[in-house]
């Protein structure tokens, strides 16, 4: 559960030292609670493999490259990461999951998760215990000041978490009013409108090397994100399309390009399965970002 841990265990580790809890009870509950959570993260990740790792990457600022990166350190260390993975936020919370994707056998996974477990409760229940004075200091002074630190970090936060969700409900609901139909679109493709067609695959896990709809491009959507200014022609329409249910991932880069002042975007209804199920063609010969930028006149810097 989203609890701060860390804080329970600094305040186990000075009611350790004024002997009111014992240290090896302290650890053993603590290791204990952590394996359990971190096994049943583990078998998910073993039965619903890249699905369980799409879902705890959603909400990054780019899912793909937070898998990919993830998938590069464990690649490279193993279930060696668990020693530490406690310690990083980000890596926490996939390497379980990530440990059952990969096949370990679920023998060394309890090895390495228990040990890593057993590194990081001892070392916030020590300094706890190290630093129990000191605590009992800063919770008087604290406790003085509760409710006004719980609303000074937890209003601002609600309200960024809120704002969020109100700006990603309407453009969810336009793009459902501005969608395209597969043949529509080839009909536009044919005709050589002016369209733009964003493929959004490299966006998503398990994508890599996928067909895709003819004379689209898969754009670099970090140069996107990042840039301060983007400008694309207004006279050209803009076609997005992704393999994830709900055109979820378009509605995250339609908000990103309206940011931008970009409004003529469209959606391909159904998204690339859609555009198959219909019979129409898909190539691996799509554009380039670089042959895109210039052949549209887009801006970015």
């Amino acid at each position: 559960m989203p609890v701060p841990g860390v804080f329970f265990l600094l305040a186990a580790g000075a009611l350790c030292h004024t002997g009111q809890l014992g240290l090896p009870a302290v650890l053993t509950l603590a290791i204990g609670a952590c394996l359990l959570g971190d096994t049943a993260w583990f078998l998910i990740g073993r039965k619903h493999g890249g699905r369980v790792l799409r879902f705890l990457a959603a909400f990054s600022a780019d899912p793909n490259e937070q898998i990919r990166k993830t998938k590069r350190t464990f690649e490279k260390y193993g279930l060696r990461c668990l020693l530490i993975a406690k310690f990083v936020p980000g890596i926490n919370a996939v390497a379980p999951p990530l440990a059952g994707t990969s096949g370990s056998s679920i023998s060394r996974f309890l090895v390495y998760d228990s040990a890593g477990s057993a590194i990081w409760a001892a070392t916030y229940a020590g300094v706890g215990l190290l630093f129990s004075r000191q605590l009992n200091g800063i919770a008087v002074e604290v406790s003085r000041f509760a409710g006004f630190l719980a609303a000074a970090l937890g209003i601002p936060l609600a309200v960024y978490m809120i704002l969020t969700v109100l700006k990603f409900i309407p453009v969810s609901r336009s793009l459902r009013l501005h969608r395209i139909e597969p043949g529509r679109l080839w009909q536009k493709i044919n005709s050589g409108e002016k369209v733009l067609i964003l493929d959004l695959l490299s966006y998503e896990e398990g994508t890599e090397g996928a067909q895709g709809v003819p004379t689209s491009v898969r754009l670099d959507l970090s140069r996107v994100r990042e840039a301060r200014h983007v400008l694309f022609p207004s006279d050209l329409d803009i076609v997005l399309y992704c393999a994830s249910p709900g055109h979820f991932r378009s509605c995250r880069v339609a908000l990103n390009l309206k940011r931008h002042g970009v409004r003529n975007i469209e959606v391909l209804a159904g998204g690339l399965n859609a555009w198959r199920d219909q019979g129409f063609p898909v190539t691996h010969n799509l554009v380039s970002s670089e042959e895109a930028i210039m052949r549209y006149k887009i801006q970015i810097t």
